[in-house]
């Protein structure tokens, strides 16, 4: 896989407490990982950081952000629900998502895992 980029949020002079990293894949803007420190949970920095995914993935034009989740785990497809991602059939899947499932099978049980997708967002103001 890629090298992705990186955001990174700060909490009142507490430093780093989460990130996103995320990279190009093909038109898609693919999310690699999202952390929150747990210390700093429930107070939207992982909406806020999903948030600049859009925006960045608006800028890059990618067609739809996507990533992979663990289905049985009660706050991560739940999460990405809430902000407008839906669960992708297998069927759909890109040829980079079967190779990222194809690479996790070794050390993961890949039957909990999902592929989750969402259009990208385009913005009403027009560039002067």
């Amino acid at each position: 896989m890629k090298a992705g980029e990186l955001n990174v949020a700060e909490f009142k002079g507490d430093g780093v407490v989460g990130f996103s990293q995320f990279t190009k894949m093909g038109d898609d803007l693919y999310l690699q990982q999202i952390s929150v420190h747990p210390g700093f949970g429930k107070r939207g920095i992982g909406r806020q950081l999903m948030a600049e995914l859009d925006t960045h993935a608006e800028k890059s034009r990618a067609k739809q952000i996507t990533l992979s989740t663990f289905r049985d785990l009660a706050w991560n497809a739940p999460f990405y629900a809430s902000l407008g991602f839906t669960e992708l059939p297998r069927s759909a899947y890109a040829p980079y998502m079967t190779a990222i499932e194809t690479s996790q099978a070794p050390f993961m049980d890949i039957s909990k895992r999902v592929f989750m997708r969402k259009s990208v967002r385009k913005s009403t103001k027009r560039a002067k």
